[in-house]
């Protein structure tokens, strides 16, 4: 059963949805077990600058708060 039909009789599938740092977690399991990272492709570096990435938005409102406290 595929297309339309099976989307009608399964329902719309419903995926999961990972925190910031479920997902810092999910990618460091795939880069530290030699296993998964043959599978997932996933380097050291790649876990260092997608981890940036998730932070980077609570550090630029820390950065922020600073910078506001300093002016004030």
């Amino acid at each position: 059963m595929r297309g339309p039909a099976a989307a009608q009789a399964l329902g719309r599938e419903v995926g999961t949805i990972y925190t910031r740092s479920e997902l810092k977690h999910l990618i460091g399991i795939h880069v530290e077990n030699p296993e998964h990272q043959n599978e997932s492709g996933l380097t050291r570096e790649d876990h260092q600058m997608l981890s940036g990435v998730l932070d980077y938005r609570a550090r630029a409102r820390e950065a922020g708060s600073v910078i506001i406290c300093c002016v004030i």
